[in-house]
């Protein structure tokens, strides 16, 4: 069932949805600047391995969030959309719809509105609100602050970036992002979660997708592949 939200209940329902994550957060909103009591609690879900994505638009991100979002253990997506109006707050079961930005003053200061969504409650509608917010990020543009700083510069010891050339005929799945790309398994990554995932180069750092299904399953770099798919092979 949809819930109403108000002002209150946006930011208290935000933080809930921070806290409860396990697998991811996205935060879309024309403007950021989050509050020290939320930070905290992205901190925490950093810590316990989320991962953590920024849909944006508008304007530049501050100083002072870029130094708060790159001081993640692993550092958040960010993502820019010129024309982004929209506000949403997501985690893999529940999301929040409203019309308050990701900013400290309309969250103390201004009356808004809002529903809640439960997956499980509501299963077609959050994956409608899913699906879009996915749609956001295929189309949105790196943005500034912590994916929007160069690759880094490779070692020998690391893999090449993948690449979208074509390769054979099978279609493969990006292990983070599902997105589809050629079916590789040295190289499940799209090349902007490669990058991403190149700034530490851990092999067995835990993913959501299978390369070659795309169906949720744990996945890592050296194992890119459910149990099904990798029996296949």
């Amino acid at each position: 069932m949809v819930k109403f939200l108000t002002t209150t209940s946006i930011s208290a329902g935000l933080e809930n949805l921070i806290k409860s994550a396990r697998d991811e957060i996205t935060l879309i909103s024309p403007y950021v600047k989050v509050n020290q009591r939320l930070q905290g609690f992205i901190r925490d879900a950093d810590l316990r391995r989320v991962r953590i994505t920024v849909i944006y638009g508008k304007s530049d991100i501050q100083t002072a969030e870029r130094e708060w979002i790159n001081g993640l253990s692993t550092p958040a997506e960010t993502w820019f959309v010129s024309n982004l109006h929209a506000k949403c707050y997501l985690n893999e079961n529940t999301a929040i719809i409203t019309s308050m930005n990701l900013y400290e003053f309309s969250q103390q200061n201004n009356d808004e509105m809002g529903i809640f969504v439960d997956s499980f409650e509501d299963p077609q509608l959050f994956l409608e609100i899913k699906e879009e917010a996915q749609r956001l990020r295929r189309t949105a543009e790196p943005g500034y602050g912590a994916t929007a700083a160069a690759a880094p510069q490779r070692t020998a010891d690391q893999p090449t970036p993948p690449t979208l050339e074509p390769r054979a005929n099978s279609l493969g799945h990006c292990i983070r992002c599902k997105i589809s790309i050629p079916f590789d398994p040295e190289k499940p990554y799209c090349t902007q979660h490669y990058r991403i995932w190149a700034r530490y180069g851990d092999p067995t750092f835990e993913e959501k997708f299978c390369h070659r299904c795309g169906r949720e399953h744990t996945t890592t770099m050296t194992k890119p592949q459910c149990l099904p798919c990798s029996r296949r092979n």
